[in-house]
């Protein structure tokens, strides 16, 4: 009669630990979900995409010091907003300093035109990657070896959670 009871008190033992698990993950069920960078959304201070053909590297960053980078498809000829919301994309972030954080918005404000100009629209650099920024309403674009945007890419990349290759393959 003891060995039954030790078996049922095993059983019920093992039953309630289960239950418990069940139980903590039901309660986590959802947490985490702004883990998931899902919409583009008025809460990112810059968004950039470098881009090379209909494959790019998608960056926002957040006013909480967050850098949020994956790779994915555009679209468009050129990067747009709606990009960034691509459910299917796999978004990995790391915290940055709010010196790096500053010093970002500083090249971003150094990259944004003086005035707008509409030569730029639906800029298409064959062979070359481009930088697009979304940044203060405005959206700008340009080659990443220019002067306006080499040390923006430099920065991004140096920052990026992920490892962003910008290698270009030629050939006939």
């Amino acid at each position: 009669m003891v060995g039954a009871t030790k078996v049922k008190l095993s059983a019920i033992t093992i039953i309630a630990f289960m239950a418990c698990v069940f139980i903590t993950l039901f309660l986590l069920q959802g947490r985490g979900e702004d883990l998931f960078c899902d919409e583009a959304s008025d809460d990112y201070a810059m968004m950039f995409a470098l881009q090379y053909t209909s494959l790019a590297y998608l960056f926002k960053v957040d006013n909480n010091l967050v850098l949020w980078v994956c790779r994915g498809p555009t679209k468009s000829g050129t990067a747009t907003e709606e990009d960034f919301s691509n459910p299917g994309l796999d978004w990995r972030s790391t915290q940055i300093t709010q010196e790096d954080f500053d010093y970002l918005l500083s090249l971003t404000r150094e990259a944004q035109p003086k005035r707008e100009s509409s030569h730029a629209e639906g800029l298409v650099l064959l062979g070359a990657w481009i930088l697009t920024v979304f940044y203060d309403s405005s959206t700008f674009h340009g080659g990443i070896g220019g002067v306006r945007f080499e040390s923006l890419t430099e920065k991004l990349v140096e920052l990026s959670p992920i490892r962003v290759d910008l290698t270009v393959w030629g050939g006939s």
